[in-house]
This record gives structure tokens, sequence and C-alpha cells, in this order.
């Protein structure tokens, strides 16, 4: 290496060399950002890959094969189409693309998973495959994809999850945008969807993961962005493969310089669904449901209930997002005591803090079960109280309190039973007691949780055990 190269060698190391961020850095501030709901995702083919979709440069490879053309990582695939397309027209052009992506391809991987768990309620993605629809739909989550301008008016505020689709989807391949000529009018033909992006780039923060960040679509949005707020521009997040070479640093630089987004480098990126799992774990560490329910209770156990009720829902309400079925008479406690609380400190958006999920009428046992189990699986900590209702048997007296101790269980939940509440909590608490050892952040407080009738007390301890689990993450 000459003397000038060693010189720019060391200049570029010196100012691009450390990463902009740390795991722990990327997960808390991540995870803040998806807590207060005010986030999105961006897919790029990354993550269609990890389910056997091919990437963009073998999608096309036939058409480079008969162009004759060999495609490298600097080929500009929008031209390769386009030449395809000049040659043998843009209808041979989608045969070929709906003839790749229509093939049978593994449904689920492991980075896809660890993605879904994240929750996102807004998907933005250039894939043109169903992969995300199709994991959503086996999750039994109800998605409304937009593929064109004129569907954003079909926008269902409902919805548990909006799919955008940037470059158009398979199912309607004549609008999918693959050519040069595609890019060159998107501006003119996709003016509403770009300024739904542009605005969601304002007001959430976005993660974008199995991107490349080597379109003119995205980028040009965050330039404009950018151009126009200048120092109040929010930051997005990325993870990135960490590659030893000029380039790779300089690109890094230019991502959080001129684009605002913060990288955390991995040394591979096999390592992606383990952090994405950590932050998944992250966020669950500030939901807590509730369970339990009761039918008739004397008027010292009623006064119990409406104490206890009162304290856990204000404290836990202050810094936790609060979850529940509406177990019977009790979830009328809990969400009135909520609404309260919110009401008295102003914050109006109920939704955000208590999540009341009531069971419908006439469902049928797996859709019951299946309701469980996406509730409790969205929170880390699962409470127990008192647990009477019309199911029962001559051995439980709340069937549906056990079943989501055994849901509990079985995902690995922080449980918290609070036993002195009795009917099906004190089962709950008997059976853990004598398995303390698999409990051990239960152990100094078992006694009194078995004990107490002291709201207060038992707040104290509820609140205590949580923050100590936290700060363990």
């Amino acid at each position: 290496m000459d003397t000038m190269s060693c010189f720019y060698q060391s200049m570029i190391t010196t100012n691009y060399g450390e990463d902009s961020m740390n795991e722990k850095e990327f997960i808390n501030e991540m995870a803040e950002h998806i807590i207060r709901d005010e986030s999105s995702l961006f897919l790029g083919a990354g993550s269609s890959c990890s389910v056997g979709f091919p990437s963009w440069g073998k999608l096309l490879e036939e058409c480079a094969h008969k162009l004759n053309i060999k495609i490298t990582k600097d080929t500009d695939l929008f031209s390769i189409a386009q030449y395809f397309s000049n040659r043998y027209g843009k209808t041979a052009l989608q045969t070929i693309v709906k003839s790749v992506l229509n093939k049978n391809f593994e449904f689920e991987s492991e980075l896809l998973n660890s993605i879904m768990d994240l929750n996102f309620k807004n998907i933005w993605t250039t894939n043109y495959d169903s992969v995300i629809e199709d994991n959503l739909s086996k999750r039994r989550i109800i998605s409304n994809k937009i593929i064109r301008d004129s569907d954003l008016v079909s926008l269902v505020p409902q919805t548990d999850v909006t799919i955008y689709k940037l470059n158009g989807d398979v199912s309607d391949s004549d609008n999918i945008v693959i050519t040069k000529a595609d890019i060159e009018k998107y501006n003119d033909n996709h003016q509403l969807l770009l300024t739904f992006f542009k605005k969601e780039l304002i007001s959430n923060t976005f993660l974008f993961l199995g991107y490349s960040f080597s379109d003119t679509i995205v980028l040009s949005c965050l330039s404009f962005n950018s151009t126009y707020l200048n120092d109040k521009n929010n930051f997005h997040y990325t993870i990135i493969e960490k590659k030893n070479t000029c380039q790779h640093k300089a690109f890094i630089k230019d991502l959080e310089t001129r684009y605002h987004i913060k990288v955390l480098q991995v040394k591979s990126n096999n390592e992606i669904p383990n952090i994405l799992n950590r932050l998944a774990n992250k966020i669950r560490s500030y939901r807590v449901f509730i369970s339990g329910s009761f039918i008739n209770l004397n008027d010292d156990d009623d006064k119990f209930a409406n104490e206890l009720a009162k304290e856990l829902t204000y404290r836990l309400l202050k810094k936790y997002q609060l979850y529940s079925g509406m177990g019977y008479k009790l979830g009328n406690y809990i969400s009135g005591y909520g609404l309260n609380y919110l009401s008295e400190v102003h914050i109006t958006n109920i939704e955000h803090h208590l999540k009341m999920r009531p069971f419908a009428e006439h469902m049928s046992e797996q859709q019951i079960h299946n309701h469980r189990e996406n509730l409790i699986d969205q929170c880390q900590f699962v409470i127990f109280l008192f647990g009477d209702s019309k199911r029962r048997n001559e051995e439980h007296k709340s069937i549906g309190v056990w079943n989501e101790y055994q849901i509990a269980k079985k995902n690995r939940k922080v449980i918290i039973p609070i036993g002195s509440s009795g009917f099906e909590s004190r089962k709950i608490y008997n059976d853990i007691s004598n398995n303390i050892t698999q409990y051990p952040y239960l152990e100094k407080y078992i006694d009194v949780l078995g004990k107490s009738r002291d709201a207060i007390k038992i707040t104290d301890i509820v609140l205590q055990i949580i923050a100590e689990y936290n700060r363990n993450l």
C-alpha cells in the first residue's frame, strides 16, 4: 500500500471505525419506541430469502442469462429487467417473475418468526411475495394489504396489521415496479403512497430489516424529509452485517449522517433472530396480564378484591401496560379502576395502556384457547387473582384460570400467584409452593403472597418482583 493509500485508510478507520451503537442501546431504544406505539417495520428482500425465496438477483437470473449479461453485486437490476422487457416484452418479464415467486417455499424461518413476534401494526416492504401475509394469517392476525394508491381508501383502522407494498404484489403482476421505466415513473404513479410513507417516516420510528438501502425510492423519501426537517428529523434503526472494508464503513457513516439511521452491526446475519428475540422480551417486560374472576364474594372478600384491584391497577399503570381477558366481575374492577386512573392523569390514549380483550360469546374451545395464548404471549408477567367461575369442576374452581396458568407455565412467563385471594389462585399458589425451586424469583416472597390481605403490601411485592426481573434483562 502506498503512502497516500495508507493515509486515507487511517483517516477512514479513525472516522468510521466504531459501531454507531451496541446491542443493549439498540434494544433499549427500539423497545421504547415500540412500547409507545411509535414504530413501523420495513422489510427488504432478506426477510423473504430466509424462507427460501430468491434474492432479486436470483429472481432476474433467467432474464440476465437470456441477455448474456452476468449479474454482479454492482449490477443495476432495474436495468436488467428493463433490457429484458425491451427485447422480449413486459408480459414475458412478468411471467418469469410469477413463475419463480409462485413456487412452493418454506413457510417460516427463525428470522421471520422473530420479526413477527415484535407485533408491528404497520409493515412496509419492497417485496412482491406474500410471505408477510401468510405468516400473519397463520397467527390468526388480520391484515390489510395496500399495493396501489387507490387501495389507501380501504384503510381499516381496526385491522390488526396494515402491509404497504411499495413495489406492488405478485397477485397483480401488471403493476409491479421492476423495470427502470417503472422507477422513473414512480413519483408520478404513486404520489399518494409516497406521501403516506414520508408522513410515517416522520411520525414513527422505523426498524429496517433485510434491506440493502440500495434503491432510490426509500432513500429519496428519507432524503426529502431530512432536507426539510434538518436536525428535527427523527432517527430510524437497522441491523447490518459488519464488513471490514473502507466502502462499508463509509456506507454506514452515510446512513447515520445523511439519513438519520442508527446502525447495529453484527458479525453475522445469523445473530439477528436472537437479537430480535431479546428485543421482544424487553417489550414484553413492560406488559402485565391479570388473570382471575369471581362470582359471589362475602363482604370481607369483596372489600379485599376492590382494594387489591385498585392498588394493583393504579400503580402498575404508572409504568406498565395492563392486559386482561375481562374475567367475570374482576375484569370490571380492573377496567373501571384503569379508566379512572388514566382519566385522573389526563391520558386519552386508553388502548395503549389498558388492553381489555373479553371473550366473545359462542367461541369454540379452540378459539378460547387461542385467545388466551395470544394475550399471554404478549406479556412477560402473569398475576393470578381469585379464580371462581361458572366453568368449573370438582378439581378446579375456574377451568379458565387454570388453563391460563398452564399457558403461562408452558411459555415460561413470570407467574405471580396471590394465594391469599383464594379459589383457583390458591390452587396455583400451592402448586408453585410445592415446586418453589422452579420459581426462584418468588422464594423470598411466597409466604407473604399466601397469607397477606394487605393490598398495599401485596402490590409492593408484585412491583418488586417485576423490577428485579427487569433489572436482569
